[in-house]
């Protein structure tokens, strides 16, 4: 059943690195107990930490109601033969500038693939929010051919203004964020229907900033927040959690935002970057997240357990005492990541996801998926402890840590009758 030489595969073998063997399948019953017996045991701390029961309930809202936005915004997408084009006018809030000095104003307008969810950045300008009585205008044109694909009939497309005080790049001794953020979302053309009761709620007639009293938590459930930029933001407050369970932030920038112990739990963050983030203690656990970023990212405790996170990039990053368990992570990008303190693996599926240059330090990998997976030049520190090494695994296809290729779980060849 296995190759005798796991640098060489058996011939005739399969090219599907998805396949995987009658008796590979057998050895998973046969441990089934074991692992079910495990996974029981490790529960309790994989779970996000902060997810109290006394969190508030989410409460649906099926279609997104008329308020009165922070930031009015209107926009309209036109088409012609040569090219597509988005006008439109915001107005500014004069009171955040006045007294919160929010005195930058970003547009993006995102497409977003109507099925996948993956959004499309068409465009992003900053402009001088003042206390002005007049409107910004605004257009963004582009030629046809180049946006076709994107802003084709069925895909969402949005403009998003978010108000917010100046932020900076450039390293500090200490993180700088921001406290207020309004955000706008217009939508120029209705694509496909989002996943089941994510995003319907318009907030944009509420401050995304942390309470006065600092007790009470922040709660922004079920906001839809696509392409919001919320870089250097105070999305988590030091405190009671932030809620942003069931949110629509497709394409959001969180760049160096702030989201300790935030629960993201079961949102949408597909295309997200939140390279640089506090992700203490967060929550991303149940998420859509395809394509979701967080490079050269030091993230601590972070609980991504059964998120849906085909090719995400984590690559630079260190992951220390997180949980992916059972999160789906095909294609994902670990590239010179190190994981340490006894990440957890188990039951993930890490089909053809890149590891080259990681530094594994002893992570739990029960039942883990390896199959086509590329190892090269990766660091493995094993452990003594049950499921903390390949045995429990699938290897099919697999580039091994030395460049050979590691066939031991792939099927045998079928004989022709």
């Amino acid at each position: 059943m296995y190759c005798a030489d796991a640098g060489r595969a058996p011939r005739g073998a399969r090219s599907h690195h998805n396949n995987v063997s009658w008796f590979a399948r057998l050895r998973g019953l046969r441990f089934g107990l074991l692992g079910f017996l495990v996974a029981l045991i490790s529960l309790p701390s994989i779970g996000p930490s902060h997810a109290a029961t006394d969190a508030p309930a989410i409460r649906p809202a099926t279609v997104q109601a008329r308020v009165a936005s922070l930031v009015p915004m209107s926009a309209t997408l036109t088409r012609t033969v040569g090219y597509r084009q988005i006008s439109g006018a915001v107005r500014w809030n004069s009171v955040g500038v006045q007294t919160k000095a929010m005195t930058v104003g970003t547009l993006r307008v995102l497409a977003v693939e109507s099925g996948t969810n993956l959004p499309t950045l068409l465009s992003q300008r900053n402009y001088p929010a003042q206390a002005a009585t007049t409107p910004t205008r605004f257009t963004f044109r582009w030629p046809s051919a180049a946006v076709d694909k994107a802003m084709a009939v069925g895909n969402r497309i949005v403009v998003t203004a978010t108000q917010h005080a100046p932020t900076s790049d450039l390293p500090t001794p200490t993180p700088v964020y921001t406290t207020d953020s309004y955000v706008t979302v217009v939508q120029v053309q209705a694509g496909a229907p989002r996943p089941a009761g994510i995003g319907t709620r318009n907030c944009s007639n509420r401050s995304i900033a942390p309470p006065a009293d600092g007790l009470t938590p922040m709660n922004f459930d079920l906001c839809d927040l696509t392409g919001a930029s919320l870089t250097h933001a105070t999305l988590a407050p030091a405190g009671p959690p932030s809620y942003f369970r069931k949110a629509n932030l497709t394409g959001a920038d969180l760049t160096h935002s702030l989201l300790s112990h935030a629960v993201l739990s079961g949102s949408l963050l597909a295309g997200a970057n939140a390279s640089g983030a506090d992700l203490t203690f967060a929550s991303i656990a149940g998420s859509l997240a395809p394509r979701f970023t967080a490079r050269a990212t030091l993230i601590s405790n972070l609980s991504a357990w059964a998120a849906r996170a085909t090719g995400a990039n984590f690559s630079q990053s260190t992951l220390t005492a997180s949980s992916l368990q059972g999160a789906d992570l095909r294609g994902a990008n670990f590239t010179a990541t190190t994981l340490t303190n006894r990440v957890i693996l188990s039951f993930a599926d890490l089909r053809a996801a890149t590891f080259t240059g990681s530094y594994l330090d002893a992570p739990t990998m029960l039942l883990t998926n390896w199959a086509a997976a590329d190892l090269r030049g990766a660091t493995y520190v094993p452990a003594v402890s049950v499921g903390a090494d390949f045995r429990w695994t699938t290897l099919c296809r697999t580039t091994w840590f030395n460049g050979s290729q590691n066939n031991r779980d792939c099927p045998w060849p079928r004989t022709r009758r």
